[in-house]
C-alpha cells in the first residue's frame, strides 16, 4: 500500500501491465487491484476499463471506502477471446465521489 496514484475526483490514471504469456484459455482470467479512497473522501465509485493499446476490451465499476480493499474482475470469456496482443494490456481508472 505505499504504491500509489493519487488523484481528485473525476481524475483517471493508465496503468500499463507488464507483459503476460498467452494464458491458451478464455475462462477464468481475472485482473486484481487493490484501491481506496483517502484526503478526507469517504466512498466513491472507481470506473476500470482494460485496453489492449487503445481497444477496450472490458469495463467495469468498483465501490471503494476509505479503507484499502483487494478488488477483482474477471474476463467474459468473449472479452479474453477479444484480446490479440497480451503484452500490450493496459488499465485506464476513472474516480467519482459519492
Amino acid at each position: 500500500d505505499n504504491q500509489y496514484a493519487q488523484f481528485s475526483d473525476g481524475g483517471a490514471v493508465r496503468v500499463a501491465m507488464a507483459p503476460l504469456a498467452d494464458p491458451l484459455t478464455t475462462s477464468g482470467i481475472t485482473v486484481k487491484y487493490r484501491g481506496c479512497f483517502a484526503g478526507g473522501a469517504t466512498d466513491g465509485e472507481f470506473d476500470f476499463t482494460l485496453k489492449e493499446g487503445d481497444t477496450t476490451i472490458a469495463t467495469w465499476t468498483e465501490q471503494l471506502t476509505d479503507s484499502f480493499a483487494d478488488g477483482s474482475y474477471t474476463l467474459e470469456p468473449e472479452e479474453a477471446a477479444a484480446i490479440t496482443d497480451w503484452s500490450d494490456l493496459n488499465i485506464t481508472a476513472t474516480t467519482s465521489l459519492d
